[in-house]
């Protein structure tokens, strides 16, 4: 039985130029977040930790966010490029010149 921790946090597209991901992060900014690419995964950490008010009823908001996503061999992992804008960061990783082709072989 599933659970809403169990949902895949990002959603993925592909079209013959690019691999584009969507990650919804409420709440979080684009100074929140940091996007490193480790050993062929991109890897995406949020934090952000805000208090605000005057007296003894101060408003607090936390949330942190982490992921760790397999790049596939064909990406340009120099041209990664990323937005984020209203708690939505995109993600678009073009494929790069003459990737790997996918072709069937002949079983003799």
């Amino acid at each position: 039985m599933g659970s809403l921790r169990d949902r895949i946090p990002w959603d993925v597209m592909e079209d013959d130029k690019c691999f584009k991901m969507r990650m919804d992060m409420p709440g979080m900014t684009k100074e929140d977040v940091k996007l490193s690419v480790e050993d062929g995964d991109l890897v995406v950490k949020a934090e952000h930790n805000i208090e605000e008010g005057e007296d003894d009823w101060s408003s607090r908001s936390y949330g942190s966010y982490y992921a760790r996503i397999k790049l596939p061999e064909n990406v340009d992992m120099n041209d990664i490029k990323a937005e984020m804008k209203d708690g939505v960061l995109k993600v678009t990783a073009p494929k790069a010149e003459g990737a790997k082709q996918r072709h069937e072989v002949q079983i003799e």
